[in-house]
């Protein structure tokens, strides 16, 4: 059920954003660690700030959209209240620059990896899928 809501908290704020960085524009708010973009994520729920999770995680997953704005500031909340329980960035064993989020006492992944691109961190939601899953055309 929490797999269902960190979805739901993924697809509750992504959008199409303009701007004047190409890889910003695919990828969102660049940071220059993945435990700061972690960190921004978690932060950014916790305070219910939506423009600011629109500006991290970028327009990569605008099929993400939710149609119920009340059921989003729930998820929202839980998300942020399993990140403040328990948080831990595991590293993908075949893609050293890429890890998940893991939030909770169970680690329930969060569906947008955080990738490394030249030095600096994004969540990489132009990898995912309605259903949370990565796409297999990587």
């Amino acid at each position: 059920m929490f797999r269902l809501a960190i979805v739901g908290f993924a697809s509750s704020v992504i959008c199409l954003m303009g701007t004047s960085n190409p890889v910003q524009a695919l990828l969102g708010r660049a940071f220059p660690s993945a435990d700061a973009a972690a960190q921004g994520l978690v932060s950014a729920a916790m305070a219910g700030d939506a423009e600011g999770l629109l500006e991290i995680l970028g327009p990569g997953a605008e099929a993400f959209l939710s149609l119920q704005p009340s059921a989003d500031k729930s998820i929202r909340r839980n998300f942020a209240a399993q990140a403040t329980q328990r948080m831990k960035l595991v590293v993908h064993r075949a893609r050293p620059r890429e890890v998940t989020l893991l939030t909770g006492d169970h680690e329930w992944p969060l569906p947008i990896s955080i990738i490394e691109i030249d030095g600096k961190w994004y969540f990489d939601t132009a990898h995912m899928t309605h259903t949370g899953k990565l796409k297999t055309s990587r």
